[in-house]
């Protein structure tokens, strides 16, 4: 690639943001993993693709996602015989998630390329000005 680029993934639920996860890179081949937040049961997204340069000052970006949303189970109640109270527990169980394709963009626009469960998820390709 003739410049080094920032890709950014984001995230929103609704109209509140998630997080986003970002890589400055040169190269065709992108990857980014991790949370796209600091919460206590964050959603983990893993991205692995190519971007090249097209004519029209276009880029081609093929993309392979993985993510994991965090889902509360059920609560269970257990009562000890004879006594009035009892306990309430849930459990946390993921989800997997995986979406694959590839889109022409220009440089600097976000592109929706995902909505599941409520989120949305968009990429954005920008060239990264020289310091």
């Amino acid at each position: 690639m003739s410049t080094n680029y920032r890709v950014t993934f984001s995230g929103k639920s609704g109209e509140k943001a998630i997080g986003e996860l970002s890589s400055l890179t040169c190269s065709p081949v992108v990857y980014i993993s991790g949370p796209l937040d600091a919460s206590t049961t964050p959603t983990s997204f893993d991205v692995r693709g190519s971007v090249s340069e097209r004519e029209g000052g276009l880029l081609f970006f093929e993309y392979q996602i993985g993510f994991q949303v965090p889902v509360t189970m059920s609560t269970h109640t257990t009562q000890p015989k004879g006594e009035g109270s009892g306990s309430s527990t849930s459990t946390i169980q993921y989800q997997n998630h995986t979406c694959s394709g590839s889109i022409l963009m220009k440089p600097g626009k976000a592109y929706e390329i995902l909505k599941a469960g409520g989120c949305s998820h968009s990429v954005m390709i920008t060239p990264e000005p020289e310091k």
